[in-house]
């Protein structure tokens, strides 16, 4: 979490939006102490920017295939999220810092980290090595030498991450990226 606030001091307050909310549902998930941190960046940035633009921007970062846009940033206890949703939502913004935000990749590095802590503390050693390959890949290790460590569980999602990421380098300016 430490990194994110970063995009509020360089005036990209819709980004660093974005990644919180996103951020918030892991932690709160999670369980992450981390979670409190989240809330407090975002209650700062509500308050900067005030009600209506902090909704404005907050819809504006949301994208369309988030699977909580139509849920609260804070689930009731009852509510749990899947390994599935959460790799999704890693895996949408790992790919929007690698084509999207380049210079960002320190700081999601270290949300990859502290998620990969958290998910392994819970036991979870696939989805951790599967983020250690995350980490790894925003670093700006190849896709191909990273793919033999993908746990089988991961590798499908690892494939549509890849495919994401080489479409951006092989397309045209201005060409739609894939979703």
């Amino acid at each position: 979490m430490r990194g994110l606030p970063t995009f509020e001091e360089e005036r990209q307050p819709d980004q660093a939006i974005a990644l919180l909310v996103q951020a918030l549902v892991l932690f709160e998930q999670l369980g992450a102490p981390e979670r409190a941190q989240a809330r407090r960046a975002l209650a700062r940035l509500q308050e900067k920017m005030g009600a209506e633009a902090f909704e404005s921007a907050l819809q504006a970062g949301t994208p369309q295939r988030e699977p909580f846009a139509d849920k609260p940033t804070e689930p009731a206890a009852s509510e749990s999220m899947t390994i599935a949703q959460a790799l999704e939502v890693v895996v949408d913004n790992t790919v929007t810092v690698l084509r999207e935000a380049p210079e960002k990749r320190a700081e999601w590095g270290q949300v990859l980290e502290e998620l990969r802590s958290q998910v392994k503390a819970q036991g979870l050693d696939e989805f951790a090595l599967f983020l250690e390959q995350l980490s790894r890949l925003v670093e700006g290790t190849m896709p191909e030498v990273l793919t033999p460590h993908v746990p089988p569980a991961f590798q499908e999602a690892w494939e549509e991450l890849v495919r994401r990421i080489e479409h951006q380098r092989q397309s045209p300016p201005g060409a739609p990226p894939l979703p």
